[in-house]
């Protein structure tokens, strides 16, 4: 059954602080979420990306990455 809610965080270009993201979320008691990481066109911090969803996994929650095809403008990407 897919988690009654999903939280989307879309990133472009992450830095440390998507791993701390990434660590609050691993600590929540309730883990009846999943989370929808949207990466527009990143040029840098795969590595971090990939730690990102290594570690929601670990933590047992439901993790999906999406890139689109193209890099759209910020208003457009959020929309």
């Amino acid at each position: 059954m897919p988690p009654w809610l999903e939280i989307v965080i879309p990133v472009r270009n992450p830095g440390a602080t998507l791993l701390e993201t990434g660590a609050s979320l691993g600590a929540q008691i309730d883990r009846s979420f999943g989370v929808l990481l949207s990466d527009n066109g990143s040029t840098s911090g795969q590595e971090i990306l990939t730690q990102f969803c290594d570690q929601l996994k670990a933590a047992g929650i439901a993790v999906r990455r999406l890139n689109p095809p193209c890099e759209h403008g910020r208003v457009q990407y959020w929309n």
